[in-house]
């Protein structure tokens, strides 16, 4: 009896077996030197057909292929049905790929759009009808690649003759890096005047946006001009009142407390009591600011916190780099954590959206593990998370799914 742990037990027969061993004999005892005697496993190895020719070029390709890579040695086999090459050119192998590339529509307007971006070329400035034809995102493309700073002023007033114009294109045209010369413009943007085309609330986003350009510009005297005439009678009101969107507000509380000395982070997170203000407070503040904001916050609005805005809090606190700032705010933002609660009780969009950011988190903590060492403890804490946030939303899954059932049974 004679078996392998390669395969399941099979037995040989005796005449098979002592023709091996005759074989192996014969192969031991020729007459040669030792320089020229190969090593005995691979006599043995031979005379089990475990050993194959050298591959041939036609023969090399094979081993691309999933057939060949899972391929284990057997020794049955080999004594049956031949060695390996011999086994391997009986077999007929269908070398086509399984993998599909899924295309949806999302892919092909991808697609289209980016062709019809490339015909675009921003060098050569389009006629006013091309320029009048074009949808949203090619517009918008096109304007942000546009070198020629008297071009961007004829786009304004080409848009403002068609009652075209609106908050987009003229937020497009101001954070042109081209557009140097702001008194050239074909429209006052410095007064609070409707222009045509453009609401009351457009034109406070519009004074927003110029606090940046002016900023981007060294134009620091109008930078503080903007924010006194504005910050406490116009843009405070707002975001007490929660209407301006975080983006329009970001910008606002980065330009306060970097010009106007008199304020500090702090003094507002507690004067405003608004978590979402608190937050977005935090990804405006300078690198110096972020561990402190964060304790502060951590403090403040400790009861309101969802435990993935506390998780975010906590490696604000632990930061020890300005790039591990940076990247960190990126994350905040992307995931717009001053909206998000991470309970799986919610609907499974926000279920995906909280999931999304423990992701993200896990990896920032792992690429910054090395380089500070008091992440690694968090990320122990959210791997434990990310468990327990798993098994609440399918035992809250399957509530509804019982719910729904009874419903069901009552109505029948």
């Amino acid at each position: 009896m004679l078996s392998t742990t390669a395969t399941n037990s099979k037995v040989v027969s005796s005449s098979t077996f002592n023709f091996v061993t005759r074989f192996i004999w014969n192969n031991t005892t020729r007459s040669t030197t030792k320089k020229d005697q190969p090593p005995e496993n691979e006599v043995l190895a031979d005379a089990l057909n475990l050993l194959t020719k050298s591959p041939s070029r036609n023969d090399k390709r094979i081993k691309n292929f999933s057939s060949y890579q899972n391929y284990k040695p057997s020794l049955y086999n080999s004594l049956t049905k031949g060695s390996v090459a011999e086994q391997f050119n009986e077999t007929n192998y269908d070398f086509k790929s399984t993998k599909h590339q899924h295309i949806n529509e999302s892919f092909i307007n991808n697609l289209i759009f980016g062709l019809k971006s490339s015909t675009l070329n921003s060098s050569q400035n389009l006629s006013h009808s091309k320029l009048l034809e074009l949808g949203s995102k090619e517009l918008s493309l096109y304007i942000k690649n546009v070198k020629d700073e008297s071009y961007l002023f004829e786009i304004i007033q080409l848009f403002l003759n068609h009652n075209k114009l609106n908050l987009k294109v003229m937020a497009d045209i101001l954070l042109n890096k081209n557009l140097i010369n702001m008194k050239k413009l074909p429209i006052n943007i410095e007064s609070n005047n409707v222009i045509k085309g453009l609401s009351s609330e457009d034109m406070i986003k519009l004074q927003i946006i110029l606090l940046k350009k002016h900023h981007d510009l060294k134009h620091p005297i109008n930078v503080i001009r903007n924010l006194k005439q504005n910050f406490d009678t116009i843009y405070l009101p707002l975001i007490k009142e929660n209407e301006l969107p975080a983006f329009y507000e970001r910008i606002i509380w980065r330009f306060v407390f970097e010009y106007l000395k008199q304020y500090n982070e702090e003094q507002y997170i507690e004067k405003l009591n608004n978590l979402k203000t608190s937050l977005i407070i935090w990804e405006s503040c300078s690198y110096n600011h972020v561990q402190n904001i964060s304790a502060i916050i951590f403090k403040h609005h400790n009861e309101q916190l969802s435990i993935l805005q506390k998780f975010v809090l906590k490696i604000g606190q632990s930061i020890n780099s300005n790039s591990q700032v940076l990247e960190l705010k990126k994350i905040s933002m992307k995931h717009k954590i001053h909206n998000l609660n991470s309970e799986p009780k919610l609907d499974e969009n926000n279920r995906k959206l909280s999931y999304a950011l423990i992701n993200d988190l896990e990896k920032y903590l792992i690429t910054h593990s090395k380089e500070n060492p008091q992440f690694k403890t968090i990320l122990e804490e959210l791997a434990l998370y990310r468990v327990k946030y798993i098994k609440n939303a399918f035992a809250n899954q399957s509530q509804e799914f019982d719910s729904l059932n009874k419903i069901l049974e009552f109505n029948t």
